[in-house]
């Protein structure tokens, strides 16, 4: 089984960072992301990809696991019982590189491995039932980040 991770970025003057890379803490535009096979496989036809989206509810860290099912993702946090929809952008790719055709770089220090560098947009579809959720359970999606998550850096040389 492959378990892929949903990141938390945002995006700096310099490309797209961790939040924890950026010197600006008045930026609060995040997005999440997943990593696309090096080798071009499509992220929705791969039958053992689970793939997890750390979550937190009052600092207890969870990871929410789903399968992608064409470009939908759901998920059902603890406390919670309506599941909450993503869908993968597959038209806006970021490449983390400094060739090649890009839209945004990747300008932070973590270091991906080579040929790992292409990233989806994971947008949220149910954001009235996120809020119903928060106020319910004070759950939030937070996505990996260098300062969030288990395994720490480990997760950034994820093996297929």
């Amino acid at each position: 089984m492959t378990r892929l991770p949903i990141y938390q970025m945002m995006y700096d003057m310099g490309g797209l960072k961790f939040p924890s890379e950026s010197d600006d803490d008045s930026n609060q535009g995040v997005v999440f992301l997943i990593q696309k096979f090096s080798d071009g496989a499509e992220i929705g036809n791969i039958s053992d990809l689970v793939v997890y989206f750390p979550f937190d509810i009052n600092d207890s860290y969870y990871e929410l696991e789903s399968k992608i099912e064409n470009s939908m993702i759901s998920f059902i946090p603890p406390k919670f019982s309506i599941p909450i929809r993503f869908r993968i952008d597959y038209n806006m790719m970021f490449k983390f590189t400094n060739y090649g055709e890009q839209d945004l770089k990747y300008s932070g220090r973590v270091p991906f491995r080579k040929g790992e560098n292409s990233f989806l947009v994971v947008y949220p579809l149910d954001l009235e039932i996120m809020d119903e959720m928060y106020f319910e359970t004070k759950g939030i999606f937070v996505g990996l980040t260098p300062t969030f998550g288990e395994g720490g850096d480990i997760i950034f040389d994820f093996k297929q």
